[in-house]
């Protein structure tokens, strides 16, 4: 079946939430004891302190740390109206943008970011998309399930984006074409790369380096 997370960078992930949600936290108890006057620093004053900055701490830990820094939805996660599309689309929130491919070819995932996909749009624009929600899209062979098993629907010829107008957040891929096997698979990107700014951001559009420069260069690199 395939791969679904890095257990590795789940935990990595955690530690770096605990340590800012703890850091918050002391933080505000400090500036509790140093500034308020020592007739306010009762237990009930500081309690109330201490858990808005553990409701503070875990909020921004989970939208810093969620794939992409895009999730509007918060703590608690998305609604199911934040995701039903013909409500969003009935409320003006649903931006959806139309493409059609010719071929593409795949990036290793370097971490949990899930893989990316170099796609040669019909234009010959090259279209970058990354994340763990392609898992979702690609081929699925699960031996001791099979009625989990999938063909791959993306890439694909024919496709929509769905975003949420307000917050930009990718709501879902509709596939309408017919699925794309990837030419080939490259490493993923490396620290030399992602420094100087030759890794591409998801959902990044490439109009000065063709499909076939961007693909020989990454092959030449592996």
């Amino acid at each position: 079946m395939s791969k679904k997370f890095s257990p590795v960078g789940c935990v990595f992930k955690l530690a770096v939430g605990i340590l800012f949600v703890g850091l918050l936290m002391g933080l505000s108890l400090y500036a509790t004891s140093r500034f308020l006057p020592v007739s306010w620093q009762m237990p009930w004053v500081i309690g109330i302190v201490g858990c808005a900055a553990l409701v503070l701490g875990v909020e921004l830990a989970t939208v810093i740390l969620s794939p992409g820094n895009s999730t509007p939805f918060g703590l608690l996660g998305p609604k199911p109206k934040d995701l039903d599309l013909p409500v969003l689309k009935s409320r003006g929130l649903l931006a959806s943008t139309h493409h059609r491919a010719r071929r593409a070819f795949e990036v290793s995932e370097r971490a949990d970011e899930g893989p990316g996909y170099f796609i040669e749009l019909e234009d010959g624009r090259v279209l970058f998309l990354q994340g763990q929600h392609l898992y979702d899209y690609g081929p699925i062979e699960d031996e001791e399930e099979p009625e989990s098993s999938q063909e791959r629907m993306f890439p694909c010829t024919e496709f929509i984006l769905h975003h949420h107008k307000k917050y930009r957040t990718l709501l879902g891929i509709e596939c309408i074409g017919t699925a794309l096997e990837p030419e080939c698979i490259v490493p993923p990107f490396s620290n030399d790369q992602m420094k100087q700014g030759l890794a591409p951001e998801d959902e990044d559009i490439i109009t000065d380096q063709s499909y076939d420069e961007i693909k020989a260069r990454l092959q030449r690199e592996e």
